[in-house]
């Protein structure tokens, strides 16, 4: 079975609502991962930048060794922060980090590059796009992609959008061997692109060669750059050497391009019959009619369509236009109560595939950012134990779709979700099970015949905009967007009936109380106010051969940190990262 770890939003649970701790020897922070600058030496410092929003953006890839037993180092984005490259300062360019893993199974607290995000203002490098991967097997080194998706091409403000490539050949590359940019459409480069908006590195026509598969959300537009062993990184800073498959977003209502197709992609293995992997495209802000608001839509294509043809339709003699739509589509479900109003909930905001009910098929989970809780069902009787039995606006959902084991040229999903997940305590805008990834997890009441926890698999939520709730001294005290996680198995969702609409507690719920700094006062420790626990999260093995735990990395974008000049004051929204494990 799978485990899920959620965290909840805005206004927080009352006070009636509690949840056991996770148990102190099951789960344990290690190093702080926090922003840093280089002085007139070399040498890395901590610098903390009000603001700077570290953590905003994670990934995990194998900087230094591409073997099994090579541990993962994190990735990390600081969207925000003023980057002194040569010609700054650059206000909000952005910084990306590297930190590497250690023997001793966790990551430097200190990180080992600094990549700045280019020479312009308010480019948010790696905000939303970054991805890593080894391209071709001639060279195998990682190759990182930071997105610049606000940078300018030709002209002042066009926000055409470009990706920096960094390859670690070198094991602290200071600048990127080339920069992607979008190819010619048209003859022309279409402005407010946002090229680069979401980044995803896989191998989809399975020949060897990494793919990189780039949204421009602004253009309603999705890239795949096809990898060559040609190539020295398998694909080039030139587009004349490039092969493209360009996948343009479907016409909606009217015939209107108001969407944001793009916004969010996820490459998965939807049919177990079929070596080719799949790709989820997601655009939340679709609208169906007039007055429809942002309902939002799901297209997947399988491999076999997206693979690259030359007998395609073609832009230029390698760029071709996918001339075929997709294999499925999904619409943003109705809202549970019978009404037909979800001109709100962005259905798509987020996707991710994992095997939620244990048949050993990939299920799809997507993300309805806005979604409003519905307090009963078209009944008339209340939803979960725990919930309101009001309406509740902006709560988020989790929508879970299983595969039906279909051939692949049917539909691999029904048309609406087996279940529907909404936040144990649904309330006005929480944005419950905004993030997720997928690990592996023991079960403490699940065990064995020697008594020791079964691992399981585990998918891992967050939503980092709770306020955090405590009492002292008899009075409640409301902090706002602290952020929290919660621990959810799946064995409790899969036996749900079919089609349940339910609002379900979860195992256990953490705020965050491992990113205190020894050097700031007391009433900086504990969850914070904006912090944003939960921002972004990522899972890998952090320790090589070592680290058998299982780990993962959470970040907080608005955490306060020391400030540089002064040791007893607090940066706010400078950002953090913790690693987890379980022991």
């Amino acid at each position: 079975m799978i485990a899920v770890l959620v965290s909840q939003g805005r206004m927080g649970f009352a006070q009636s609502y509690s949840y056991s701790p996770p148990n102190a020897a099951d789960f344990s922070a290690n190093d702080v991962q926090r922003s840093a600058d280089k002085d007139t030496s070399g040498n890395i410092n901590y610098k903390s930048q009000q603001d700077g929003a570290f953590g905003c953006r994670i990934a995990a890839g194998k900087l230094n060794g591409q073997g099994p037993t090579d541990p993962m180092d994190a990735i990390v984005a600081a969207t925000n922060e003023l980057s002194n490259a040569t010609g700054g300062p650059y206000s909000k360019n952005g910084y990306v980090y590297t930190f590497h893993s250690t023997s001793s199974q966790k990551l430097t607290d200190n990180p080992k590059q600094l990549i700045p995000g280019g020479f312009e203002t308010s480019q948010k490098c790696g905000n939303l796009g970054l991805a890593s991967g080894m391209m071709v097997s001639a060279n195998s080194n990682e190759t990182i992609f930071a997105s610049a998706y606000r940078r300018d091409l030709a002209t002042s403000g066009d926000d055409v959008g470009a990706v920096d490539v960094y390859n670690f050949a070198s094991s602290t590359p200071a600048s990127p061997v080339f920069v992607l940019t979008p190819p010619l459409l048209n003859g022309t480069i279409d402005s407010t692109q946002y090229f680069g908006y979401m980044i995803e590195v896989a191998d989809i026509n399975q020949d060897g060669c990494m793919d990189v598969i780039i949204a421009a959300q602004g253009a309603n537009r999705v890239y795949i750059f096809w990898g060559q062993a040609t190539n020295t990184y398998g694909i080039s800073g030139d587009n004349n050497n490039n092969l493209i498959t360009v996948i343009e977003g479907p016409t909606q209502t009217g015939g209107a391009l108001n969407g944001v197709f793009g916004s969010s992609i996820a490459v998965v293995n939807v049919d177990g019959n079929d070596a080719l992997p799949d790709l989820l495209v997601g655009d939340p802000h679709y609208s169906a009619g007039s007055g429809r608001g942002l309902e939002g839509k799901v297209y997947l294509y399988k491999g076999a369509t997206l693979a690259y043809n030359p007998n395609m339709p073609n832009q230029t003699q390698k760029v071709k236009i996918l001339p075929v739509g997709p294999d499925q589509t999904f619409a943003c479900p109705a809202p549970a109560d019978g009404t037909t109003n979800n001109s709100t909930f962005q259905f798509g905001f987020y996707l991710w595939m994992a095997d939620v009910n244990g048949d050993g098929l990939a299920d799809l989970l997507i993300h309805g950012e806005g979604a409003t809780w519905p307090g009963t069902n078209n009944g008339g009787t209340a939803l979960g134990t725990n919930a309101s039995a009001t309406a509740e606006t902006g709560v988020g959902v989790l929508y879970i779709y299983y595969n039906q084991g279909t051939a692949i040229t049917a539909a691999s999903f029904a048309s609406s979700p087996d279940r529907q997940l909404y936040s144990p305590k649904p309330q006005i805008a929480v944005r419950f099970s905004k993030n997720l990834i997928v690990t592996k997890w023991k079960n403490l009441d699940n065990l064995d015949a020697q008594n020791n926890p079964i691992e399981e698999d585990a998918i891992i939520l967050s939503e980092p905009e709770t306020d955090y709730i405590y009492s002292p001294a008899g009075h409640p005290v409301t902090v706002p967007k602290a952020g929290t996680i919660m621990l959810y198995f799946c064995s409790a969702i899969s036996a749900l009936s079919p089609g349940s609409v339910v609002s379900l507690k979860p195992s256990w719920q953490k705020y965050n109380t491992y990113m205190d700094f020894s050097t700031l006062p007391a009433s900086t420790h504990g969850p914070q106010e904006d912090e944003l626990f939960g921002r972004w999260m990522v899972t890998g093995n952090f320790g090589g051969n070592a680290g058998s735990a299982r780990q993962f990395l959470v970040t907080s974008s608005g955490r306060p940190c020391p400030d540089p000049h002064v040791s007893t004051s607090a940066l706010t929204g400078a950002g953090a990262s913790a690693q987890f494990k379980q022991n």
